[in-house]
């Protein structure tokens, strides 16, 4: 679904399908795309001040997907110092 500024960015589209995955292989892998698209959005809005908006909705995200790999993938937990 386009937003109000265009299309979503790939690692929105693909973390709109991760809350309705329980499939732990689908969902690994899933989070595992997502975390590749972020990765390359990221590289690409670097340099710009008008994705303030999306920095942090990756933030935000980023913090989501830890708590499904630690959570339902039994990743080990990460210490934040």
């Amino acid at each position: 679904m386009p937003s109000l500024h265009g299309p979503k960015p790939r690692w929105q589209q693909l973390y709109d399908l991760v809350t309705a995955e329980n499939d732990p292989q689908k969902l690994t892998d899933l989070v595992a795309r997502i975390e590749e698209a972020m990765m390359n959005r990221a590289e690409e809005i670097t340099h710009s001040p008008n994705h303030a908006d999306e920095w942090n909705a990756m933030l935000q995200a980023s913090k989501h997907l830890l708590a499904i790999k630690t959570e339902k993938l039994n990743f080990p937990p990460i210490e934040m110092k």
